[in-house]
């Protein structure tokens, strides 16, 4: 619908049509684990993806290391050979680790990070993180056509400093991880089915 908005601007409405998607989302009832790593989850042939996790290493990731010298990023997905050693050359606290078989399990521990600036349609990765009880850190584009809310649901930034400030401070405040977490799994709830 987001969409089907944005597009109606330039395109008549009778000629656009909004097709449901349907998500296979587990409803695993993970209990909220306390999170001390981060999680990428997407592959670098989705443009928006790779726009994404470079935009991160060059603009926030320095950022954060300034203030958490030790922490773990795990990136899933399918990479480019090229991307993943250019990447870890500079950055050796992401590990690349391909498909991952229970993501829901896997992001459990974890916080989501979704820096999106570009693409449409709906973030599946958002819903899988919530479903995960992953608390998630996003940019507007990332939660476009979702309703979620800043430090509510989730904490969303689109600028680079705040982006790394929202990571910052949700890996250090527990709590707040927790309450975000069951929020966003309420919301989604509520709102989806």
């Amino acid at each position: 619908e987001t969409d089907k908005n944005i597009l109606a601007k330039y395109i008549p409405e009778q000629k656009i049509t909004a097709s449901p998607i349907n998500i296979a989302v587990c409803n695993s009832n993970i209990p909220f684990k306390p999170c001390n790593e981060f999680a990428f989850v997407g592959s670098g042939n989705h443009f928006p993806n790779n726009d994404a996790l470079h935009w991160f290493c060059l603009e926030i990731l320095p950022l954060v290391k300034q203030q958490l010298p030790n922490f773990k990023l795990y990136v899933t997905g399918k990479w480019r050979e090229q991307d993943r050693q250019t990447i870890t050359k500079k950055n050796p606290e992401i590990e690349f680790v391909g498909y991952i078989d229970n993501l829901a399990q896997f992001l459990n521990g974890k916080i989501s990070i979704v820096p999106l600036r570009i693409g449409s349609g709906l973030r599946v990765k958002i819903l899988e993180a919530i479903d995960a009880m992953s608390p998630f850190v996003t940019t507007s584009k990332g939660v476009e056509g979702l309703d979620f809310r800043h430090q509510v649901e989730c904490l969303i930034a689109d600028d680079a400093t705040l982006f790394a400030n929202n990571l910052i401070h949700l890996i250090q405040d527990k709590k707040l991880q927790e309450n975000i977490a069951i929020r966003a799994k309420q919301q989604n709830e509520k709102l989806y089915n």
